[in-house]
């Protein structure tokens, strides 16, 4: 096993460990990671990790898990406070994450269903804080050269949008209260990602 699909093995490892501490809560990211883990753990090589993944080497299976065990986790919450409208808007957003097929498709039609609750400004952090991890994580599971620019591209213009929400946000922010409970890396894996993104786009974040 070579160095880069080690360090994949060694973060789906980690989340999954975190993700196994509410299992209730997290059971399709649970299946996702681990379906991921087992085609890295079979892989003898970086190529053949990412030949393996086929259509999911951008890893929308483990999104689309987080969205829906996220949506489902606050439909339960409102139903327990009696909340029936919140808690149907919530089941709505698990429906449209359910038939979603890519990340396009999370992006366009999830919106459509979230209209009649205002996300308060914490959980709108949160979420575009977990986008960013994903997508620092994808770019390393991308063989394509051309297509890992693009994603790092995305990348830094998803973490400008986090700096608007949060304007003393930094990479640094990720090891500290609230984000630090969101982050599966270490500051050395971290820091080897946020390079890769930089070398990529030949500029600093």
């Amino acid at each position: 096993m070579d160095q880069n699909t080690s360090d994949h093995v060694s973060y789906l490892k980690i989340r999954i460990t975190k993700l196994k501490e509410n299992p209730i809560l997290n059971q399709e990211q649970i299946k996702a990671y681990e379906k991921v883990l087992g085609i890295a753990n079979t892989s003898s090589s970086y190529e053949e990790y990412t030949n393996q993944l086929g259509n999911d080497s951008d890893l929308f299976s483990v999104a689309k898990s987080e969205q829906m065990d996220r949506y489902r986790s606050l439909k339960q919450l409102y139903e327990k406070f009696g909340m029936e409208e919140n808690a149907r808007v919530y089941a709505k957003r698990e429906e449209v994450a359910l038939g979603c097929k890519s990340y396009a498709e999370l992006a366009t039609k999830l919106p459509q269903s979230l209209s009649f609750v205002t996300e308060n400004e914490t959980n709108e952090k949160i979420n575009q804080s977990v986008l960013v991890l994903q997508l620092l994580f994808q770019i390393n599971t991308i063989a394509n050269v051309s297509q890992q620019k693009e994603k790092a591209k995305q990348t830094k213009e998803e973490y400008l949008i986090l700096k608007e929400l949060d304007p003393v946000f930094s990479f640094d922010s990720y090891f500290q209260n609230p984000y630090q409970l969101l982050n599966p890396f270490t500051k050395s894996q971290m820091n080897r990602l946020v390079q890769k993104i930089e070398s990529l786009l030949g500029e600093d974040f």
